[in-house]
């Protein structure tokens, strides 16, 4: 773990400000011939652009690595306690797949749910469904109170340390907006007045308690279409920062990046005639064609025959609903047919990254094989929507942003400022996948092994 560190500080030091340095330097030499009054005005500007330079670049890498190492230790130290308690090495693998499992697709990081793992282990209980549906409680409870995972998690020690809910933990919960004395009544078909009797007198175990807030909040840190109203709410109030035309009609690109929402494409997919199947059980691929029904059709063709090539299976064609009649005539004039292919797993294929290391192979062959089409993105876990937009044009153009079915734990959003380049739609949201020293990261860092392993897999491929 030690030489991971070591490895994320020397990736964390190599973080490039040449550039930067070098448009200041250029600026001063560019001015050397404005005399002695004029080089002391600006050397005194570039002194502090330099120094500024050296506090953004120590901000950045003290960041990465401070933030990054402290995650990794935390979830180490976990480990480390579920190796005291356990003594069983398939018993702690057991406990951190229900850590995954239950902070999988939400906000919360493994090792604050594997510190509070550890902590319910210490109380006796064991990997399986009561600690999953624990830990999926947590997530969703503080995503309710908007609270922090620990925060919600040491209440829930508290609960398990004693073996019973006492009056003490309900009022830690009520100050932070939740009335679990409502939901405990709602669980236990009894009133406000009976829960809190039987709170008094200790009659309420740990697994009711968690049982309940897990059948009324475990799914709430999943995904919501509130996540993807309040991004499109952020970018939009961006406008300030976002490029565009002289007419004020044409934006340099703005972007959203989403988890794919199994309730909203299963529901338009069925209306096109075909299936999608189970939860992350395909891949979508967010596709710019040519407007021109020919070059489309042998695109499409191109995109069947790789996929087919590649041992997937394409599940079927939606083209999607926009509105362009919001655009800007520009962005129209050069606006692409937009279209999502599904593309089904293969049995033997795990779900999550196995799967996703084949549709970018897919990916990666398609475009090398088509000049005039742009994949968006082609993953089994996220999808991007973007285009030659004003901040605003974003949510009116796409219909699936609009829909109340549309839902996500996560959302990254991007409005460009083009300086160099022109507009486009393929150079709106650059981000097909966000990579950031994260624990996963940091434990594929510390772990050289695993390293070797990925970095074959890719070459039998690529």
């Amino acid at each position: 773990m030690r030489k991971g560190f070591e490895e994320i500080n020397t990736a964390a030091n190599k973080v490039s400000f040449d550039k930067l340095e070098q448009s200041i330097n250029a600026i001063q030499n560019r001015f050397s011939t404005m005399g002695i009054v004029g080089m002391r005005v600006i050397e005194n500007l570039t002194d502090k652009a330099m120094m500024l330079v050296s506090k953004i670049r120590s901000f950045v890498t003290d960041g990465i690595v401070s933030g990054g190492i402290r995650r990794a230790t935390n979830l180490e130290n976990a480990q480390f306690q579920l190796q005291g308690l356990l003594n069983d090495a398939e018993a702690v693998e057991a406990v951190m797949k229900n850590v995954n499992d239950a902070v999988d697709g939400t906000a919360y990081s493994l090792d604050a749910a594997a510190t509070v793992a550890s902590q319910l282990a210490a109380s006796g209980m064991k990997a399986g469904d009561e600690m999953f549906s624990a830990l999926r409680g947590v997530a969703g409870v503080a995503a309710m109170t908007n609270s922090s995972y620990e925060d919600i998690g040491r209440i829930y020690t508290q609960v398990a340390g004693q073996g019973k809910l006492m009056g003490d933990q309900l009022l830690q919960l009520s100050g932070r907006g939740m009335n679990a004395a409502a939901t405990l009544a709602k669980y236990l078909n009894k009133s406000e007045a009976e829960v809190r009797e039987m709170t008094s007198k200790g009659e309420i175990d740990f697994k009711t308690f968690a049982s309940a807030m897990d059948n009324a909040f475990g799914e709430h840190a999943k995904k919501a279409n509130d996540t993807v109203a309040n991004a499109l709410k952020i970018v939009e109030n961006l406008e300030h920062r976002a490029g565009k035309d002289a007419e004020g009609k044409t934006g340099d690109g703005v972007g959203i990046l989403l988890q794919i929402s199994h309730k909203f494409f299963k529901k338009v997919c069925k209306k096109e005639g075909f299936d999608i199947g189970g939860e992350r059980e395909y891949g979508v691929a967010q596709l710019f064609f040519p407007q021109q029904e020919i070059k489309r059709a042998q695109a499409k063709k191109m995109f069947e025959i790789i996929v087919e090539k590649e041992g997937l299976e394409l599940l079927g064609w939606r083209t999607v609903p926009v509105f362009p009649e919001v655009l800007g005539h520009k962005a129209k004039e050069c606006m692409p047919c937009i279209m999502q292919a599904f593309v089904k797993k293969p049995e033997d294929v795990e779900k999550g990254l196995a799967f996703d290391r084949m549709l970018y192979i897919a990916r990666r062959e398609f475009e090398q094989s088509n000049d005039n089409t742009y994949v968006v993105s082609m993953n089994s876990r996220t999808i991007v929507y973007k285009g030659m937009f004003l901040v605003g044009q974003l949510r009116t153009f796409f219909g699936d942003l609009q829909s109340q079915d549309y839902e996500s734990a996560i959302a990254v959003v991007h409005s460009r400022f083009s300086t160099n380049t022109n507009p486009s739609w393929e150079r709106a949201h650059p981000n097909r996948f966000i990579r950031t020293i994260t624990v996963r990261s940091i434990r594929s860092a510390a772990t050289p092994t695993r390293c070797l392993h990925v970095r074959k897999t890719w070459s039998l491929r690529i």
